[in-house]
């Protein structure tokens, strides 16, 4: 047989061979609904003692529910709202955001007896406030020209007509209350006094000698009324050389806070009925209080906690948060940012969120709980197995027969995680091996047939 006959018959028989030998599947896919799990054998001809490369391939085949974004989801506490610190002696504010969509706010108030101001405690009335124009307002109408009564006299009929004067006093009250538990309430009164005052205010008599006297009298005529609202809120009181008082509402969505430095007309620990307390805040604000009822006792009160829920959106293009409280239905939309770079904030982190209306500060506590079964987790497991053999991982340490890693793959469709492995047959494997992947309930086993030398 001609010498080029046989080399080419032996090339032939050695690629029949490797077609009986590997299997012809280099690539093998499975799936199910949110995930699509794909093995690549590599095309190198392989022997005995050498290795097999395989990749592994994860692709999310669909969105995550609600468009899940991994920085957002766990417990985060606000710890300042506008440049106010929340300090965790006095009020803790946890966010806790939900991977349905939802989340709960929980407000934690703090207390202890050091903190206790009794000089603050009581009843105060606000004398004079920049914030609020407590003046006398006056307005005065006059009404349409009417008829009193009618006097005929002869072919004469006399006519008595008059105007009513009104005037409008409204006065405008603040009264601060400080209560033992730390709760202060603020009453916002407005009295209205009608005053009716005619042109013609004594009586008035005819008399035409005939019918007798006659005649009808106009007196002053007052009325009042008013409206009032109330809002409660928490106080703080540092007793250091700057005695500063701050007082927090949060009947408005991100609350509200003042904080001043307060002073008193005396300088004992407990303010008696009658004497003053001074505000000064930062934005020029000035109140003057007058005490009119005081307090006996000051226990510092127990711990307590309120919460209230609301849902989140989170439009991850434009970095863009929206939370609407059940509480009034309010929204509040904003951009938010973060101090770390990567698809997931730790535990110590820091989020940052401006809006319209405040900014924000928070801190991660908690990661989210990954058994709640609206969580599609984004720290999951990918196990690579090998029977007759050895398993290296290059995204993972040295490992041999069983060796899983974590996978850190995004939420929408087509985002991939893919890891590089090695099958290194053993002396006994014979003439074939088995590589698989396991990844949830999704698993997938590719078959090696090895080329005996």
């Amino acid at each position: 047989m001609p010498k080029s006959i046989l080399v080419t018959f032996s090339f032939l028989f050695l690629i029949s061979c490797q077609e009986d030998l590997l299997d012809p599947s280099v690539t093998k896919s499975v799936s199910n609904d949110n995930f699509k799990l794909s093995m690549t054998l590599s095309d190198d001809i392989v022997h005995e003692a050498g290795n097999i490369k395989v990749d592994v391939s994860l692709e999310r085949t669909v969105d995550a529910p609600f468009f899940l974004p991994s920085k957002m989801l766990g417990d985060w506490y606000l710890r300042e709202i506008n440049g106010q610190i929340l300090a965790e002696d006095s009020l803790q504010v946890l966010y806790e955001f939900l991977a349905d969509s939802t989340y709960g706010i929980s407000k934690t108030f703090s207390f202890n007896s050091k903190s206790l101001g009794s000089q603050a405690l009581g009843l105060w009335d606000v004398i004079s406030d920049t914030d609020y124009q407590l003046d006398h307002g006056y307005d005065t109408t006059t009404t349409a020209e009417f008829t009193v009564n009618e006097w005929p006299l002869g072919d004469t009929t006399y006519t008595v007509t008059t105007h009513d004067i009104i005037h409008i006093d409204s006065i405008r009250a603040l009264v601060y209350t400080f209560s033992n538990d730390y709760s202060v309430t603020l009453t916002n009164k407005i009295i209205y006094d009608y005053m009716t005052v005619t042109e013609l205010d004594t009586t008035i008599t005819w008399n035409n000698g005939d019918s007798g006297a006659w005649g009808t009298g106009r007196d002053t005529v007052n009325t009042t009324d008013s409206t009032s609202t109330d809002r409660d809120g928490l106080w703080d009181f540092t007793q250091d050389n700057m005695t500063t008082l701050t007082v927090h509402f949060y009947d408005v969505q991100g609350g509200e806070h003042n904080s001043f430095e307060t002073t008193f007309d005396i300088d004992i620990a407990t303010i008696p009925v009658g004497s003053f307390m001074y505000w000064a805040g930062d934005n020029s604000r000035s109140v003057v209080l007058q005490k009119t009822n005081t307090s006996t006792t000051f226990d510092a009160p127990d711990d307590s906690t309120a919460s209230f829920q609301g849902g989140w959106t989170f439009t991850q293009t434009g970095d863009e948060l929206t939370v609407t409280t059940i509480l009034n239905n309010t929204e509040e939309t904003g951009i938010i940012s973060f101090d770390t770079p990567g698809s997931i904030v730790p535990i110590g982190g820091n989020m940052y969120w401006t809006t319209d209306l405040n900014q924000y500060k928070f801190e991660k506590i908690n990661d989210p709980d990954p058994s709640d079964p609206n969580f599609e987790g984004l720290d999951m497991d990918l196990v690579v197995s090998a029977l007759g053999g050895d398993i290296f991982v290059l995204n993972s340490t040295y490992g041999s027969e069983y060796k899983s890693f974590d996978v850190e793959i995004g939420s929408g469709t087509g985002d991939e995680f893919k890891a590089t492995c090695f099958f290194e047959p053993s002396s006994s494997a014979g003439s074939n091996g088995y590589i698989s992947t396991q990844f949830d309930d999704i698993i997938l086993t590719i078959s090696v047939y090895i080329i005996q030398e």
